[in-house]
């Protein structure tokens, strides 16, 4: 009875070894398919500098005419984007003719107005070669001046001060523009920026649980708290002046500590010595 426990116990540990390693693999495998689902063309990412994962709900699918061009033999394509508050990312695809040279730049632009929202400070890596297409992965920070080329050292001195105030959260419907030099002829695609990823929170105050009309909304995120509305019931006798309301703001944080903050004729205060 001793040894044939023994057998027994021995063929059951076997049994949950490989039912265990059946069932790790089966959900790995599973979990990998429903990442590369998720993820679309931007799956073939490799490095580890860019991670896209936590923006699998924000990817879109470009079908606009703007974003495909045809040079004699060669199609080029915009498949996918993805907008984050400072960053964006596409998938390019060019079929055709082997490429020799390839070159891209981006800004983000008005929509029928020739004027630069940002430049894109970015890099092209080539990803994937499948069915006679050429798959190129643009990735672009957001840039105070048209010609993210020129004087970086006025970039890096500004540091994270430009981004305390500049999101692509509030260019939504504006357009990314992508300026393509191919074997030495440039062509330009376009696609609308929306469902951008953004660390904020917005609110959207009910004007009648308070005395006033002014704010339309709140955006509170990493580097600001931002006011915003218009009202005509604040301007003076005066058309020329307006009456700046007061306001006062409490934060509670995680640890149930509160951020006071108000505004009054003395300016924005911050009553726990946060700069305002």
């Amino acid at each position: 009875m001793l040894k044939l426990n023994k057998v027994n116990l021995l063929v059951i540990v076997i049994v949950l070894i490989i039912t265990t390693g059946i069932t790790v693999a089966l959900t790995t495998t599973a979990a990998d398919t429903v990442d590369d689902k998720t993820l679309g063309l931007f799956k073939y990412i490799s490095d580890d500098e860019h991670d896209l994962t936590p923006y699998s709900n924000h990817i879109n699918e470009v079908s606009e005419n703007t974003a495909k061009v045809t040079i004699k033999d060669t199609k080029l394509s915009i498949y996918q984007t993805i907008f984050t508050d400072h960053y964006v990312y596409a998938i390019i695809g060019i079929e055709g003719d082997e490429t020799r040279e390839l070159e891209l730049s981006g800004r983000i632009v008005y929509d029928n107005v020739d004027q630069t929202i940002y430049g894109l400070d970015g890099q092209l890596q080539e990803i994937k070669r499948e069915n006679g297409v050429h798959y190129f992965f643009y990735s672009g920070k957001i840039a105070q001046t048209g010609e993210p080329s020129t004087n970086k050292q006025f970039l890096l001195a500004l540091g994270d001060q430009f981004l305390q105030r500049g999101s692509l959260r509030d260019f939504e419907g504006t357009l990314l523009e992508l300026s393509i030099d191919l074997n030495g002829t440039e062509q330009v695609l376009t696609t609308t920026v929306n469902n951008v990823f953004t660390i904020a929170h917005i609110f959207h105050p009910d004007t009648t649980l308070y005395a006033g009309d002014f704010y339309d909304s709140v955006t509170l995120t990493p580097y600001e708290l931002k006011l915003e509305g218009t009202s005509e019931s604040l301007m003076s006798t005066d058309e020329r002046e307006w009456e700046q309301p007061h306001f006062v703001v409490t934060i509670v944080r995680r640890n149930s500590t509160d951020i006071e903050m108000r505004y009054d004729t003395r300016g924005t205060i911050s009553d726990e010595g946060f700069p305002a």
